[in-house]
């Protein structure tokens, strides 16, 4: 027993210094997007973290609008978190795009979900690992997307996803997702996953993050920008990332 509390003393010890140390050598612009917010209302909690941190709103949530109006007010930016059909079977959430939608019916259920968010600034999305991989309702909804100016971020729920290149074709400004901070629900994993992206950091690249409301996560996150500023880690809104070409980054997909 003294031998497993010991070794996760070290374990977090050693990742704790992996942050102290990959802060400093930090040159590219980061960005950190906490999905999935609306469910509960200790999703406020989010806005404890600095305003740079982008949130992405569920539509059809209970707390998604209360949330997203706070969140606006204090001068941050909240993308629309679009629900898009899985591969999975996981059951589907009110205003799922679904592969079996005409192109009016995809057109129809984003602009729903836009109009409840009239100062989102761009949609990523939620799930997706089958829609994503497909060419022609995701036209449907970059075309949606660019009529209003608004920007794309790629999840990659899949290996295969076509989103990035159909939103760049579409003349959308777009970025994809490059780590997932809490695929492991666990405060050392996810302070590991952090160090991951402080390390591609030093890369010259965005690099962008993608997080859950999980306390453990928020948790994390409250730790590390009590001890560094935003600006110590070039952290940038979303909007504010320099589009630059498109570089593949080795990353964790997670297939939802």
């Amino acid at each position: 027993m003294f031998r497993f509390f010991h070794k996760i003393i070290i374990t977090s010890f050693t990742t704790i210094l992996c942050l102290l140390a990959s802060v400093q050598f930090v040159s590219a612009d980061i960005a950190i997007i906490i999905d999935d917010v609306g469910y509960r209302s200790s999703d406020a909690r989010l806005l404890n973290l600095p305003a740079e941190i982008t949130l992405s709103i569920l539509p059809n949530t209970p707390f998604g609008k209360n949330i997203a109006n706070r969140a606006v007010a204090e001068g941050r930016e909240i993308m629309l978190h679009l629900p898009m059909e899985s591969s999975s079977g996981i059951k589907q959430e009110p205003g799922t795009i679904l592969s079996t939608m005409t192109a009016e019916q995809i057109k129809q259920t984003l602009k729903l979900a836009l109009d409840d968010f009239p100062h989102i600034s761009g949609v990523n999305n939620h799930m997706g690992s089958k829609l994503t991989q497909l060419v022609q309702p995701l036209e449907s909804i970059m075309s949606v997307l660019k009529q209003r100016d608004l920007y794309f971020v790629d999840s990659r729920t899949s290996k295969s996803s076509q989103a990035l290149s159909v939103a760049l074709s579409h003349g959308l400004t777009a970025h994809r997702r490059h780590v997932f901070l809490d695929n492991e629900i666990d405060q050392v994993a996810i302070n590991r996953q952090l160090n991951k992206v402080l390390k591609m950091a030093t890369k010259q690249q965005n690099v962008i993050a993608i997080g859950h409301p999980h306390p453990e996560t928020i948790a994390v996150l409250e730790a590390f920008f009590a001890k560094y500023t935003a600006n110590a880690i070039m952290l940038r809104r979303v909007s504010e990332l320099q589009t630059k070409p498109y570089q593949t980054f080795a990353s964790n997909t997670q297939v939802k």
